[in-house]
């Protein structure tokens, strides 16, 4: 998922997204709205990876957008979201995707 979102210099554009921000009308429509109405970023959608924490999120994020990751599913069941996602960023760099 990470290549198919990936600009020719790697760039990879990351969010999070968790239960309440996922609702409907509520945080995550606001942001890929300013997406697509935005000057010349309607394009930048394509390499936006949303991470979803819960899965209220994810089923959200996939019914939106074609880049979600599930960050629940993934991660170690000892680990809070934080520490989870801490980990799923400091792996980009082993997949090939430099931090700026």
């Amino acid at each position: 998922m990470l290549k198919d979102a990936t600009m020719e210099d790697k760039t990879v554009i990351i969010t999070t997204l968790n239960e309440a921000w996922a609702a409907l009308n509520s945080f995550v429509d606001l942001f890929l709205e300013s997406f697509r109405i935005g000057d010349h970023t309607h394009q930048l959608l394509n390499h936006l990876v949303i991470t979803a924490l819960d899965e209220k999120a994810f089923s959200r994020c996939l019914a939106l957008h074609s880049h979600c990751y599930a960050l629940v599913i993934q991660r170690e069941r000892s680990r809070t979201g934080n520490e989870g996602f801490i980990s799923f960023v400091s792996d980009l760099p082993l997949l090939g995707f430099g931090m700026p």
